[in-house]
């Protein structure tokens, strides 16, 4: 609600941020999914697996064989920091922070300050994972 003030603001947004948080790895699994189905996927003989471990997303692309992974990645939540954030083995790639909307839900925000969906914000985190020729 606007007439609160910023303690109250401040605990509706800790409150919502886990409803966020699911919304945007089911997003993230869906994409993952998605991959298999893409000619790039197809050329490389490749699949992205998406699993949830606590507050992160682990991805992993694999050979369609069964082989040993070619690469991993992790999307996490940062809940102290009231962010999303990728890495690379222990290397941080990318985040996005989470706001309170006019509702007082949860958003992630790009650097700009523009509202992303799940879907936009599972691109930020995956595109050049998933897709890194581009």
């Amino acid at each position: 609600m606007s007439g609160d003030n910023w303690v109250k603001r401040r605990d509706n947004l800790e409150a919502n941020i886990p409803d966020a948080w699911n919304l945007i790895c089911i997003s993230i699994e869906q994409a993952a999914t998605a991959f298999a189905y893409t000619r790039y996927a197809r050329e490389r003989k490749s699949i992205c697996v998406a699993r949830r471990i606590n507050d992160c997303v682990h991805m992993v692309i694999a050979p369609v064989s069964g082989g040993p992974s070619e690469e991993t990645f992790d999307i996490c939540l940062d809940r102290k920091k009231h962010r999303v954030f990728s890495r690379h083995e222990t290397v941080e790639k990318a985040s996005l922070k989470f706001v309170a909307d006019s509702q007082d839900k949860a958003v992630l925000v790009g650097k700009d300050g523009s509202q992303l969906t799940e879907d936009q914000a599972s691109e930020f985190f995956m595109k050049s994972f998933l897709f890194p020729e581009g």
